[in-house]
């Protein structure tokens, strides 16, 4: 969903006015709105992104719908940065529900994504009924993050928070796609997973933040890792990516560990906080778990470059380490040395991620429980 919501600020999403502009020719058609209008009818050039998402019959009365329940008066947007802009810049009463809140258009976009391309290669009628269900279902998904936030029956006349207004009051008459209310009453949703906001966060004033990644394709497989190195400012200090041959996942972990406390050293970065996914890596380097004799080398090699400088250690789930992973990616699929010193050098999936951290939208986190 977040490089859905990135590709389409950079207008990158592949809608038939995107894929014309790169010279292939094709039929237009929109597959919201009534199908095969007029030559010459105003709905007839309907290729465009923002026609698809914020134009066309369909996302009108999407918009319009939550917009109007949650009472924010949505003015004619020029492109769907202002769009957003717009919602974000809508007052929010209770501070928990400004994730939610920045989280809601999110879901549109995806779900208008999704029922144009269903339409379009599967033949499947876009249904504003199920769009509006699902759009609700999932902003429920969120709430756990904030135990206070209570779901309420249909029939409450003035919801409490952003949530409320929009899963509630926004849709009574819209049947719950899993059966979430029952007789009108108040019906807690009760599921076996969690699931909680992820975001990468900039380092303590001083410090430098470096975060790595080790990827295996397979265990034994070709296998390569990344780091990405940013200020207290979030500002973009350097960034590499390298190959480690055949390799297992913990092997390349901690060569990608490894080489991320070295570049650090290489520029004369004296205070580093790195950040890894690996809870086991973590574990290993602290001393909260032994490791096996064949990782005993690296290990002291990591704790010989760690007492050259000031190195914090910390875990950031995978979700929040979304750039460093796409440079794991290359860095197995290429297997060669690379550091970039300018943003601009990245490849442009890696800046995307990294924007995305700077906008601070994190992502979603689902974790399974009985």
């Amino acid at each position: 969903m977040s490089q859905l919501v990135w590709k389409t600020l950079s207008k990158a999403v592949p809608v038939d006015a995107v894929v014309q502009s790169k010279g292939i020719q094709l039929a237009s058609r929109c597959y919201y709105c009534d199908m095969s209008p007029p030559s010459g009818h105003p709905k007839h050039n309907t290729k465009t992104l923002l026609h698809s998402f914020m134009e066309g019959d369909l996302a009108t009365a999407i918009w319009q719908h939550f917009a109007m329940n949650m009472g924010f008066h949505l003015q004619r947007a020029l492109s769907v940065e202002q769009r957003l802009h717009q919602w974000w810049a809508c007052h929010v009463i209770r501070k928990e529900d400004s994730i939610s809140q920045k989280l809601f258009p999110c879901y549109i976009l995806w779900e208008i994504w999704i029922a144009r391309n269903r339409a379009k290669y599967d033949g499947v009628r876009p249904s504003l009924h199920k769009i509006l269900s699902t759009i609700c279902w999932k902003a429920k998904l969120p709430v756990s993050f904030f135990p206070q936030v209570r779901y309420r029956s249909p029939s409450t006349q003035t919801p409490t928070s952003f949530l409320n207004v929009a899963v509630t009051h926004g849709t009574s008459q819209l049947p719950s796609p899993l059966g979430f209310w029952n007789n009108g009453q108040t019906s807690l949703l009760h599921i076996s997973a969690t699931t909680e906001i992820v975001k990468w966060y900039r380092s303590s004033p001083g410090w430098v933040k470096i975060n790595v990644d080790g990827l295996a394709l397979g265990n034994l497989g070709l296998s390569g890792g990344g780091g990405i190195c940013r200020g207290d400012k979030g500002n973009f200090i350097f960034a590499f990516t390298t190959g480690y041959g055949h390799g297992s996942n913990v092997h390349v972990e901690l060569r990608a560990f490894h080489d991320g406390i070295y570049c650090c050293l290489s520029k004369g970065l004296k205070k580093v906080i790195i950040e890894s996914d690996s809870l086991l890596l973590i574990n290993l380097i602290s001393g909260e778990a032994s490791p096996g004799w064949k990782w005993e080398a690296w290990i002291s090699r990591i704790k010989t470059l760690m007492a050259l400088a000031e190195v914090k250690i910390a875990h950031i789930f995978r979700e929040g380490n979304a750039p460093t992973d796409s440079l794991a990616q290359m860095g197995s699929a290429n297997q060669s040395f690379m550091i970039f010193d300018d943003i601009q050098s990245l490849p442009p999936r890696t800046r995307g991620t990294i924007f995305l951290d700077e906008l601070s939208l994190g992502a979603i986190r689902k974790a399974h429980s009985l």
